[in-house]
């Protein structure tokens, strides 16, 4: 029986390459076989050239084995290894060379079995948010923009819009100063008041009557939802920056497919944006919600009839929209208790006198009026009364 060879997807013989670490094994010289032993060891293809009793041939296959194992761990040559493995047929020999075999096979287990552990490990302290490495800054590297002449006229257009929400102050139509626009509206209004002024916004851009017209002309289906989220991507880059389709099954427990047992099919109704100018610009919490997600969810699903939900998310700046889903109330959208930035506002930070685990407080400016009274014990009307108050 010839014995196998180490790779059997080579076509020719290779030549030896240096080793970097010899097998610690003992010297084949003295234990060479008879002066007829061919030069070519798969010359060999019976047992009785080898000169071995079958079960002695059974205990070379099984070093030979081991001697592969050795071959793919320690890259050794592999003439070498196949003239070592005919050459101690002695039981002694074998026995050392399994050995030797099995001890480096078995460090080499050890070494790869705990490093895997490592790894695995360390990926999973990573994602339970137990690594000692912070978070990277998603303001680190700000995105140059080159707005061209419809982008320009947006930002005017939208500028001045607020402007006239604001009394008539002056601006200069620049993006900078559209974003400045925004910090007027918040400054001296509280949460609800932002929102309704962004809303009279949304209503200035629009022609008579284009919200009764819009219902009549999109309503609420899987086409519509489609084309109001192509029409993002196609028009408000200037405002969001680069965004996407994305594939969503918004429709699958409407009535559409009720009556269907097949499941509803992906549809382009959501808007992936990468990286949002407009919240990078701003760096602010309470801007993103009252300025632009709350507002413009509840024009879309108030106003045009069309739910529309969105998702920002805080660590790299990407926002999700999604055509057809209608929001939750603010108090239980994870958005709700979102921190400020530590790196772009002093609120977010412990030396501006908060944790830096506590919601920002532009989200809701009532929120300390609210949870007040929902800690409060409800007295009235309950038969409750302080040992002051007159028994009627």
């Amino acid at each position: 029986m010839a014995p196998t060879p180490l790779n059997p997807n080579a076509r020719e013989w290779q030549p030896a390459r240096p080793r970097s670490a010899p097998l610690d094994i003992p010297s084949a010289g003295e234990h060479e076989l008879s002066e007829g032993l061919p030069n070519d060891p798969f010359a060999l293809s019976s047992t009785a050239e080898m000169s071995v009793s079958p079960a002695e041939l059974e205990e070379l296959e099984e070093v030979e084995g081991w001697v592969n194992l050795m071959a793919e761990l320690e890259g050794m040559e592999q003439d070498h290894l196949i003239e070592l493995s005919l050459r101690h047929a002695d039981k002694s020999k074998i026995a050392q060379i399994k050995a030797a075999a099995l001890s480096k096979a078995k460090q080499k287990v050890h070494h790869k079995h705990h490093s895997g552990h490592r790894k695995h490990a360390s990926a999973q302290k990573a994602a339970d948010g137990s690594s000692a490495a912070p978070p990277a800054d998603p303001f680190a590297e700000r995105t140059v923009y080159k707005d061209n002449l419809f982008d320009k006229a947006m930002i005017y257009y939208f500028s001045k819009v607020m402007s006239d929400q604001l009394g008539g102050i002056p601006f200069d139509g620049s993006w900078d100063d559209f974003v400045n626009l925004s910090r007027e509206i918040m400054r001296g209004r509280n949460s609800r008041e932002q929102q309704e002024t962004v809303a009279g916004v949304l209503a200035g851009l629009l022609p008579p009557q284009a919200p009764e017209r819009f219902r009549r002309w999109f309503p609420l289906n899987k086409r519509n939802a489609e084309f109001n989220a192509f029409i993002t991507v196609l028009g408000f880059a200037w405002l969001v920056g680069p965004s996407k389709l994305k594939e969503l099954a918004v429709f699958a427990s409407s009535a559409i497919f009720a009556s269907s047992a097949h499941p509803a099919p992906p549809l382009q109704a959501g808007v992936t944006i990468k990286k949002c100018r407009y919240l990078e610009s701003s760096g602010c919490v309470g801007m993103c919600t009252n300025m632009c997600k709350l507002p413009t969810q509840k024009f879309f699903t108030e106003t045009f009839g069309l739910p529309l939900t969105m998702n920002p998310n805080f660590d790299d700046l990407s926002c999700e929209m999604i055509f057809g889903q209608a929001p939750p109330p603010i108090e239980q959208d994870k958005v709700y208790d979102q921190p400020c930035f530590v790196r772009q506002c002093n609120l977010g930070t412990v030396s501006g006198g908060r944790s830096q685990s506590q919601p920002c407080p532009k989200i809701d400016t009532e929120r300390a009026k609210k949870e007040a009274a929902q800690s409060k014990p409800a007295l009235a009307g309950s038969g409750f009364r302080w040992p002051w108050q007159a028994k009627a």
